[in-house]
């Protein structure tokens, strides 16, 4: 199938704008559903971070081209959801190899930079070993407005001290933004979404500023070389406010499938109120599946399970049944690993929906495709591949796919809290912020706990 097959077929198999009531953009904000409302002030959170702190996002991405330059390591601890690893797995294509995960403070040394957010530790300075510090604020730890609210050992775990950069994301306490009426705690993380748009900004910038000096990386992923007929960027102009346009445009779109994501959410509620289970996929833990696996802010009905990660929820230890329902979190169409998942779901007559990139390249693969071998998919806006090709890089770097796929989980959550008010009368179970003052989790194991005995 060529591109122009590609681009006529796509509208077709989205739907979802078909669904939107006509008169939804007219209304009154707080009259949207929840999804709308949900989405939207994300996408102001991101407005915002963009008109306050673009500049010191580029400078961060100028230490980062330093360090690399002057062969120190680069760490890092953003937050970007539920795992620091998130959007930066094993083979994530458009990911250039300059990050190392986590914070060794007995290994680190002078030249080094750390990109922190999250330090589930009180820390030294890391100044003192000559490490440069780039931090932003995290809902359970020190550095946030109410931090009162949180335990003792929590208020103690910060990095705005120490750190030589600052950048505000506009983070709070409680985490989360959406409030329910009656609800103890705030739904609907942001961090993720937030985390993953911040950091490809400077990913972005820091890669143009390598390949001006003639300095490469290699980029993960199986993305084909590029060739010349590639769209190269210029090498003299910020390409962090492109990304930011790009992944705002698509994450605006995410609106256009809004009748497919409420879809999604009635089959899963049904799901759940006839006691069975949600099953949340993706292929490495690090994705879809511990995004949806007892986050702050999200929804007591989903089972993680991978085809990477903790034991517990590995693809082998998989027992769905026809009852169930299944949510697949992919980064790219054709994963053999994906497709084989998929495989087993449909010889248990289990029924699926996928959320992720149906394209590579903008094209459409030519053999089996896991947004169409589900009944249902969200995703038609984004793609496989990085976003950018960079002179002197063989693959295009910084994707949108991992915003764009947190996003439409959130709006698939958001309508089946929605629908579970509606069909029962109770709220939601709602996980709250684990650090909350008290023995650390213990009210979370007690929300927990009541989510695992209703089912919801």
């Amino acid at each position: 199938m060529n591109r122009r097959d590609a681009v006529r077929f796509i509208p077709a198999a989205i739907g979802g704008l078909i669904c939107l009531p006509v008169n939804v953009l007219s209304i009154e904000n707080d009259s949207l559903p929840l999804s709308l409302q949900y989405l939207r002030k994300v996408r102001g959170i991101l407005e915002k971070i963009q008109s306050t702190e673009s500049d010191n996002l580029l400078e961060a991405s100028y230490h980062i081209a330093k360090t690399v330059k002057n062969k120190g390591t680069c760490y890092t601890t953003w937050d970007v959801g539920h795992n620091i690893g998130e959007d930066m797995y094993p083979g994530r294509n458009g990911d250039p190899e300059i990050f190392t995960l986590g914070y060794p403070e007995d290994k680190v040394k002078n030249g080094d930079l750390l990109l922190g957010g999250i330090i589930a530790r009180k820390i030294e300075d890391p100044r003192k070993k000559g490490v440069y510090l780039i931090g932003s604020p995290v809902p359970w730890c020190g550095d946030t407005p109410d931090a009162y609210l949180l335990s003792e050992q929590h208020q103690q775990y910060k990095i705005r001290p120490y750190s030589d950069l600052w950048i505000e994301t506009y983070s709070t306490t409680y985490g989360p933004i959406m409030w329910l009426a009656g609800a103890h705690y705030p739904m609907g993380a942001v961090s993720g979404v937030v985390g993953m748009v911040t950091y490809w900004m400077m990913i972005a910038d820091a890669v143009r500023i390598l390949a001006a000096d003639g300095i490469t990386v290699k980029v993960k992923g199986d993305e084909p070389k590029l060739t010349d007929k590639a769209h190269y960027v210029g090498l003299n102009k910020p390409l962090g406010e492109d990304y930011f346009k790009e992944v705002l445009h698509q994450l605006n779109q995410v609106e256009s499938e809004i009748g497919t994501s409420d879809k999604i959410a009635e089959i899963a509620v049904d799901t759940i109120l006839s006691g069975n289970k949600v099953y949340v996929y993706s292929k490495y833990w690090e994705g879809l599946a511990i995004e949806t696996n007892t986050r702050m802010g999200g929804l007591c009905i989903y089972t993680s399970v991978f085809q990477n990660g903790p034991e517990g929820g590995l693809v082998k230890n998989f027992k769905g049944t026809s009852k169930d329902f299944v949510i697949m979190g992919i980064t790219k169409p054709d994963d053999e690993d994906d497709l084989a998942f998929l495989d087993i779901c449909k010889k248990s007559g289990i029924k699926t929906a996928s959320i992720g990139p149906a394209t590579r390249d903008g094209v459409l693969p030519t053999g089996k495709n896991v947004a169409f071998g589900t009944d249902m998919h969200l995703g038609f806006m984004c793609d496989t591949y990085g976003l950018f090709a960079v002179p002197g890089y063989e693959k295009k770097i910084c994707p949108t796919s991992g915003a764009v796929q947190n996003q439409l989980f959130y709006a698939v959550s958001m309508r089946a809290a929605e629908l579970i008010i509606e069909r029962t009368g109770n709220l939601p179970t709602i996980y709250p912020n684990g650090a909350f003052e008290g023995s650390p989790y213990n009210e979370f194991g007690r929300v927990h706990a009541i989510g695992l005995k209703r089912g919801y």
